[in-house]
């Protein structure tokens, strides 16, 4: 019988919002950082390159098929839960991302115990093609 063995100070010190395991509310960043995030991606989606709309432009123009592939929102380059500003004054710590993509880089970073965003693709598309803790390049899905 194969047994395994659980780290559970490597799980607990991932996992912990300073003992507060609740709901965590994330803001958006604010009017004049959007303006500034879309203007600097041209709505484009900076994992994907795929051009952006808003759920509600996506539903106006009775896009459907694809649609969360199309569908623009606003991520924290680094996770909250790594260290990452939530601060929706600066844009230092936002992109512009697919809702597609930006679950599919969730579920990534969750699983991810590097202690360094700065080198991997999915905090710094712009400077890295490699996905550090999957060591997958995105050029290998033949985006970006």
């Amino acid at each position: 019988m194969d047994c395994f063995k659980l780290d559970l100070d490597k799980i607990c010190s991932h996992l912990d919002r300073e003992g507060d395991f609740g709901k965590q509310v994330r803001k958006q960043p604010n009017n004049k950082i959007v303006k500034e995030l879309i203007k600097r991606s041209d709505s484009c989606c900076a994992i994907t390159g795929y051009k952006l709309l808003k759920a509600d432009k996506l539903k106006k123009a009775k896009i459907s098929f694809l649609s969360k592939m199309l569908e623009l929102v606003f991520d924290h380059r680094v996770p909250i839960f790594k260290g990452g500003s939530d601060d929706n004054t600066k844009i230092d710590n936002w992109q512009i991302l697919s809702w597609y993509a930006n679950n599919e880089k969730n579920k990534v970073c969750k699983n991810c115990y590097e202690k360094n965003c700065d080198n991997c693709a999915l905090a710094y598309p712009e400077k890295s093609n490699t996905i550090k803790p999957t060591g997958q390049s995105l050029k290998d899905c033949k985006i970006n």
